[in-house]
């Protein structure tokens, strides 16, 4: 059944809407892990300085901030602590990652379905 070159820009331009729309939400996930990756990378920056402080002789004297505080706490639970939150992330991340696979899966359906579209529109006119 054929459609009128106005139903058809029509069509197009509410595709092109939705495209941009799925456009921001992939933008605003992979700013999000961008954001992951960084705390991620942050976590393992204060493993490798523990680590530091570990392979000394003695048992180092640890410090954490608690609100205005700063608390003695043992090097080991630090350790036990900063890889729970890393591996949060990590989880966190992964789920991240397989949102954007899908979300780059619905852009190219969204622009296949705008190229044919647009490829009907131009057959109609001609």
């Amino acid at each position: 059944m054929p459609v009128d070159n106005t139903t058809l820009q029509q069509l197009i331009e509410v595709k092109t809407q939705e495209f941009r729309n799925f456009q921001m939400e992939y933008s605003k996930l992979t700013q999000k892990r961008q954001e992951l990756i960084g705390r991620y990378n942050e976590n393992r920056l204060v493993v490798n300085e523990l680590n530091k402080l570990k392979s000394e002789d003695e048992e180092p004297v640890t410090y954490q901030k608690a609100g205005p505080a700063l608390m003695v706490k043992d090097i080991h639970e630090i350790f036990a602590e900063t890889n729970r939150k890393s591996q949060l992330i990590k989880n966190e991340t992964d789920k991240l990652e397989k949102a954007i696979e899908e979300k780059q899966n619905e852009l190219a359906l969204k622009n296949q379905d705008i190229l044919e579209f647009k490829e009907r529109l131009e057959n109609q006119s001609n």
